[in-house]
């Protein structure tokens, strides 16, 4: 038994979170989050050829903005326990 349609033209599995590419104007916006962080980055590129080039980009803005992360979030040492 298949699922009724939602009309919107797309499948929930075949959407991309943090992805959109609109053929007509040939246009891509990315959207990811930090790990650990509540910052999201954005990434608005033109003239992008086709939807497979916008998703290999996408994919290597989200990998390079997750390693990032992984190099930022570092512990500060605490000076407060340091006495003279």
């Amino acid at each position: 038994m298949t699922r009724p349609s939602s009309g919107r033209g797309w499948r929930a599995s075949n959407r991309r979170a943090g992805f959109e590419y609109y053929p007509a104007t040939r246009t891509a916006h990315f959207e990811v989050y930090e790990p650990g962080a509540r910052r999201k980055r954005r990434l608005t590129l033109h003239d992008v050829e086709t939807r497979e080039r916008a998703e290999k980009l996408w994919t290597e803005f989200k990998e390079k903005v997750k390693g990032r992360a992984k190099h930022v979030h570092l512990v500060a040492p605490n000076f407060a326990r340091i006495r003279r």
